[in-house]
């Protein structure tokens, strides 16, 4: 099992929330977001290359929790299409080393606004009859996830969540997913985000935005202090206390 847990600075001014289709977030993807996507492409690529070492017939998973749109008005590749993409490298690679058939990835992307959805679908339709053979879903990760987990099983699989916010995170959903022996989770985790819903969270404890910080953190993290706390000794610890 492993975590890797990414501090991408969004600026003090992002959205809480995943944009939708009239959002300028998705006229143009945002340097921070254009890094993300390359580090997922080095990871994942590099990830999938090392699982297809193997003659025994295999599938390993890639789950995007937080899909979006799939592009932006630029055509640049969101991390669903970016997915789609590697698993035709790898299925190309095999054939070429003679191991054709053998590792096979699979694409599964949950996205919840609908807009975001509908556009997701028409985007990961080419690959429709490709290897990736995408499945998306609409709803949130967090409903989604129990079935997703039961389907995959034992194959090694990555989990890739990248909230707008903290937004959708919960310890219970990630200590789920990092169950099985080769599972992985490439977590994008905004501390900047999460300072900035500190203030309802201690002004109005009854509002969303304290069950976001509870369900990450629990039950006693209410105010800055405790947030910071919580934070810094979590990334110390690669949050073994909470995902070991």
């Amino acid at each position: 099992n492993a975590m890797m847990d990414l501090h991408l600075h969004e600026g003090i001014g992002a959205a809480k929330r995943m944009p939708a289709n009239h959002d300028p977030y998705w006229k143009s993807f945002p340097p921070h977001t254009r890094l993300k996507h390359g580090i997922l492409r080095a990871y994942l690529g590099a990830w999938a290359r090392i699982l297809g070492q193997t003659r025994r017939p295999r599938t390993i998973w890639f789950v995007d929790g937080f899909a979006g749109r799939g592009r932006d008005e630029q055509g640049r590749e969101g991390s669903p299409v970016i997915a789609c993409r590697i698993a035709g490298e790898l299925e190309r690679d095999l054939a070429r080393r003679g191991l054709a058939g053998a590792t096979t990835l699979r694409v599964i992307a949950v996205e919840n606004v609908k807009d975001n959805f509908e556009a997701l679908v028409g985007h990961l339709a080419p690959y429709a009859d490709a290897v990736a053979r995408p499945r998306v879903l609409h709803g949130s990760i967090n409903d989604q996830y129990p079935e997703i987990v039961a389907e995959i099983g034992d194959d090694p699989a990555l989990f890739f969540l990248d909230p707008w916010g903290v937004e959708g995170l919960s310890a219970q959903m990630i200590f789920d997913m990092l169950a099985g022996d080769k599972h992985e989770v490439l977590l994008l985790f905004s501390e900047e985000s999460t300072h900035r819903l500190r203030g309802a969270v201690r002004s109005f404890p009854e509002k969303r935005e304290s069950d976001n910080i509870v369900d990450l953190f629990g039950e006693t993290v209410r105010t800055k202090r405790e947030v910071s706390t919580a934070y810094r000794e979590a990334d110390e610890e690669i949050l073994n206390d909470v995902f070991a």
